[in-house]
């Protein structure tokens, strides 16, 4: 078990005289170690990963892949990026270019709606108790939970805002603002502005879509920047272009670590999943249930939970890190928030995502 909290080690290690890259190098050092595995998940060839790239792709090779690959023989080919209508395009032509992707489950359920996309998960490889069964779909696994938070310069305000509510209020808290942009394709944050507008969380769904503009209408004006990717939101308070914001926590964690001017609300936080998904028809489905198993064991989890500030989902992962890290992963907030209602989202994506549209060139 790891005693060290990384950032203390990285700050300590910093004022000690080491670089950044230094530092990071022996955090490494500090990352449980995976056990033996079970012959099953060993095997030989290759397996074709699609990542969402940036700070979490970076995680995952040192956390996940490096391990896998001495563990199982499999070599992993990852890819950098995906999208919905790539594994459409995929399985409808039988031209598989990746054999598992990492997506939100939420995407995981439009896949679903539209056809048969996916390969049922083979759960008799996965040996993981702490695994909870909210965590165990059919066609997919969550590995992470990720969460969207309200996130401002702690430079700006003499008080810090903390609920959303605060972020709608331009006369205690004025300046810029940045928001997710609802074109992505990956759905349209209205559940702040509800919360904003007096909605309790318990009671947010079915979101209420016209209320929910018009909160909008009230900070449209300064609301300068909708982001379009994670690395850009962090960039935004980074670079102070913005003193308000919305962003994913993982995005934020590198900015306090480098001790900018940026804190964090918990308060009203939006907790999804990331899920692991298989392609059907993938000539490698036995490389990708391995892969997809051994995302599931406790010290691998850990291990990502230890560099990237994203939550676990096998509860016995907890065993594996210190205390003062735990307290810095969503998995340690969720009373603090609500996790999305992914069927209602999937369900009202296309009517939201033309609702967006059309505000957004009003």
């Amino acid at each position: 078990m790891i005693h060290i909290h990384r950032r203390r080690f990285m700050a300590e290690a910093m004022a000690a005289g080491l670089t950044l890259g230094e530092a990071r190098g022996q955090t490494l050092n500090l990352l449980p170690d995976v056990p033996t595995i079970p012959n099953r998940l060993k095997g030989s060839g290759q397996l074709r990963v699609a990542n969402s790239g940036g700070a979490l792709a970076e995680a995952e090779r040192k956390a996940v892949y490096e391990p896998f690959q001495n563990l199982t023989g499999i070599e992993i080919i990852e890819t950098e990026g995906f999208a919905i209508p790539k594994i459409k395009a995929q399985v409808e032509t039988r031209n598989i270019e990746w054999d598992t992707a990492t997506l939100g489950y939420g995407n995981s359920l439009v896949l679903l709606q539209d056809g048969d996309y996916l390969e049922p998960i083979d759960y008799s490889l996965i040996d993981a108790p702490g695994l909870q069964d909210q965590y165990r779909h059919k066609y997919s696994v969550s590995y992470v939970t990720v969460a969207t938070v309200m996130t401002y310069r702690t430079d700006a305000f003499a008080t810090a805002p903390v609920t959303w509510a605060d972020y709608w209020d331009l006369k205690r808290f004025p300046g810029p603002r940045n928001y997710m942009s609802g074109s992505q394709g990956i759905g349209v944050d209205l559940w702040p502005a509800l919360l904003a507008d007096g909605v309790p969380m318990d009671k947010l769904y079915p979101l209420d879509v016209k209320r929910a503009f018009r909160a909008l209408d009230r900070i449209k004006d300064s609301i300068v920047t909708y982001w379009a990717t994670g690395a850009q939101s962090a960039e935004l308070m980074a670079d102070n272009q913005t003193v308000l914001g919305t962003a994913w926590n993982g995005r934020i964690g590198p900015l306090l670590q480098r001790k900018l001017p940026v804190g964090v609300s918990w308060h009203g936080a939006n907790f999804v999943y990331d899920d692991h998904i298989v392609l059907r028809g993938t000539p490698n489905i036995a490389n990708a249930m391995k892969f997809v198993a051994f995302c599931c064991i406790p010290e691998v989890q850990a291990r990502l939970a230890m560099l990237i500030d994203y939550g676990f989902t096998n509860m016995d992962a907890a065993h594996f890190l210190p205390p003062e890290r735990l307290r810095m992963l969503p998995s340690a907030h969720l009373a603090e928030g609500f996790f999305a209602d992914q069927i209602w989202e999937r369900d009202n994506r296309k009517r939201v995502t033309q609702a967006w549209a059309e505000w957004i060139l009003s």
